[in-house]
């Protein structure tokens, strides 16, 4: 820990050096005159990771109303050391990359030697008229192009490429914590306002916590029931809780959930604040990557004693929505069954929406395929509508949102929903949920085998509906047994890391309340091995 101390007070004497590194380089590459025409393109995306690389700085190191001392001391520890070793490495490079250019650089030879190229060449047998010539040469000449062409270029490429990796991984290492590290909504507030937070696309998550936290009032985003119109079956069919209808000439998706009134009826007022605290959660949500349906408001169905949830259908897109549930129960063929890169991205989107809502304390609690629901595009081809499994939208939320919120302590029985759940979270729950518990990845499962987890039993495990341990060790069975011919072995070892549903698997000891090291541990070998695999097949 002294050590992590000591390093947080000689970084910022670094950041100066950087920025000024930095700056030479763009110097450089801004004299274009050297370089061939393609210098503008490399100079253009210089600047754009140059702009990335100042603000992720500032973000960490500038000050920030509200937080003493700046964001960077209130990252955990481990986030601390991560960052310090991640600046030091962009120092290096960007002092390797200058040392280069000073020792190569044809301008400074030149002027050391006194050796004057353009000179040179006027007096060359090369005939000055001929328009090859003279699209070869500058004002520094063509040798010089000739040298920027090869090596030159290529150390800038590299350089360019290497600043874009450091600037996506230090992001991605501020995501994974810093919400959580925010305790107040006064903190969150101060940074959401931090024109560096937005410049870092950090701007909706910080919208998200601050809710989360209570920082902004929730609104009552109640819809009368009489304004439902032609409510029709589902996308689940005839069973499950969603309906689609009308409301105000738009077709909506609605999600029914049952609730005990109190004793004059109504609903109790517990309820009620938890209803309208997930409904500006889902109404505020704006970033794509949470994959969450936007929400309207809710509906009081009260003869039948139940909320509704109102969700609009996303723009573009046909009212005929489709779960997960019900599109494995049809692909029942081979040739049905979406290609292996659909799988892919499938299970790649809803693994980054299950980091995105963990990063800011949001965890499902309820993820099942009924849950992941699809829309087909309007312009959609018969050809195409594979496709439409790559854009999963998320609903089932339970009403207590917040990780830190104890979860419903209603009895649960039925094993077409305790399948789904980590065995801890069978039956009466009596413990908080936790990220471990949304990570268990009975869906990655069924989105391998394109097959839904009931089948997986001759008798959809009724015999064995009270026995946790061995519906988990079946799951696994089958993961082990199947999965790797229908997905790859990369896949299949995943989904079995996720089925073990133990923290230590993923290679965490001790982790902090914020749950630091698996966060990390999720995205390192979860979602970048799921995204690599998507976009190589």
């Amino acid at each position: 820990m002294a050590e992590i101390v000591g390093l947080a007070l000689a970084i910022p004497g670094l950041v100066q050096p950087i920025l000024s590194l930095i700056g030479e380089i763009s110097a450089l590459v801004g004299n274009s005159k050297r370089f061939a025409s393609d210098a503008g393109v490399l100079r253009v995306r210089l600047k754009d990771e140059e702009q990335r690389m100042k603000a992720c700085i500032s973000f960490l190191f500038g000050q920030t109303p509200a937080i003493d001392g700046g964001i960077f001391k209130t990252l955990p520890p481990t986030t601390q050391s991560h960052t310090l070793s991640m600046i030091i490495q962009l120092f290096t490079r960007l002092k390797e990359y200058t040392s280069l250019e000073a020792k190569y650089n044809l301008t400074t030879l030149d002027s050391a030697t006194g050796f004057d190229l353009d000179t040179f060449l006027r007096g060359t047998a090369l005939v000055p008229e001929d328009p090859q010539v003279q699209g070869l040469q500058s004002n520094s000449g063509w040798l010089r192009k000739l040298q920027w062409s090869t090596s030159g270029k290529r150390r800038l490429e590299g350089l360019i490429e290497d600043l874009g990796g450091w600037n996506d991984r230090i992001r991605r290492v501020i995501e994974d914590v810093i919400w959580m590290s925010l305790l107040t909504a006064s903190q969150v507030h101060s940074v959401a306002e931090n024109p560096d937070t937005k410049t870092l696309g950090l701007g909706p998550s910080a919208k998200m916590r601050k809710l989360i936290l209570g920082g902004d009032a929730a609104t009552d985003l109640f819809i009368p029931y009489h304004k439902v119109k032609n409510q029709i079956t589902g996308p689940g069919g005839g069973s499950g809780s969603q309906r689609m209808a009308e409301i105000d000439n738009s077709p909506v998706l609605l999600e029914y959930k049952d609730y005990e009134p109190d004793n004059n009826g109504n609903i109790p007022d517990i309820t009620i604040r938890q209803v309208r605290q997930l409904t500006t959660l889902l109404y505020s949500q704006e970033d794509a990557g949470f994959r969450v349906l936007p929400c309207r408001g809710y509906i009081n169905d009260r003869a039948g004693s139940r909320l509704g949830f109102v969700y609009d259908v996303p723009s573009g897109a046909l009212p005929k929505p489709l779960t997960l549930e019900s599109a494995l129960n049809l692909s029942t063929s081979r040739s049905k069954k979406p290609s292996v890169t659909t799988r892919l991205k499938l299970a790649y989107n809803l693994a980054e929406s299950l980091y995105l809502l963990h990063t800011v304390g949001w965890v499902h609690k309820n993820l099942n395929s009924e849950n992941i629901v699809f829309f087909t595009p309007e312009n959609s081809s018969a050809g195409s509508s594979g496709s439409i499994y790559e854009a999963p939208w998320i609903v089932g939320f339970e009403y207590s949102r917040q990780e830190s919120d104890f979860s419903s302590n209603r009895m649960e029985d039925r094993i077409e929903k305790n399948i789904y759940r980590h065995w801890e979270r069978w039956g009466k729950p009596t413990a908080r949920s936790a990220k471990i518990h949304d990570i268990y990845g009975v869906i990655f499962l069924e989105i391998g085998l394109w097959a839904s987890a009931k089948t997986l039993s001759r008798d959809g495990f009724q015999s064995h509906s009270s026995d946790r341990e061995y519906v988990r060790d079946a799951l696994r069975k089958s993961a082990q047994g199947k999965l790797g011919f229908a997905m790859g072995e990369r896949y299949e070892n995943l989904v079995l890391l996720c089925l073990e549903g133990r923290e230590e698997r993923f290679g965490v000891q001790n982790d902090d309340k914020l749950d630091t090291q698996l966060q990390k541990e999720f995205r390192e070998r979860i979602i970048e091995v799921l995204k690599l695999a998507s976009e190589c097949v």
